[in-house]
Formats: structure tokens, C-alpha cells, sequence
């Protein structure tokens, strides 16, 4: 298994106040995987995670951009 860092973008509509408010969010993981392709579909899924994990589901326009994925040492961490 090879590690990456992954530093990802997730932009999304705020719908909690009367008025819709366009927003984003940056967060930053190692995953692990076997291969540089499975490790940027296994960040899009992780990124997204984090995600709901933080602010909950039903936000609006979601989408989420690998800023940064390059392969590091194992056992390395993000901040």
C-alpha cells in the first residue's frame, strides 16, 4: 500500500439562514491505497465524508476538488 496526502476544496450552499450563502471548505487526510487512481477516488469519497462528518448533510451544490494529492512516506500525518 502507498500513502498520499490529499489537501481538498468542497464548495457548497448554505440553506440553514434565510438566505442562500455560497461557501467552502479545506481539508486536508492521508489515505491509503494501492494505486495513485484508486487513491484519488478513495480521497473524492473520504473528502466528502469529512465533509458531512463536519457540517451534517443537506447542504446544496456540493462539489468537492483535489487541491493537492502527491504520494508520501508511511505513516505520515496531515495537520
Amino acid at each position: 500500500m502507498k500513502s498520499y496526502y490529499v489537501e481538498c476544496s468542497v464548495s457548497f450552499t448554505d440553506n440553514s439562514e434565510n438566505e442562500p450563502c455560497k461557501m467552502e471548505e479545506i481539508y486536508s487526510f492521508i489515505v491509503e491505497s494501492k494505486n495513485k487512481k484508486q487513491g484519488k477516488a478513495d480521497a473524492e469519497i473520504r473528502g466528502i465524508e469529512e465533509f458531512e462528518n463536519d457540517l451534517g448533510k443537506g447542504n446544496e451544490d456540493v462539489k468537492l476538488v483535489i487541491d493537492a494529492f502527491y504520494e508520501t512516506c508511511s505513516g505520515a500525518r496531515a495537520n
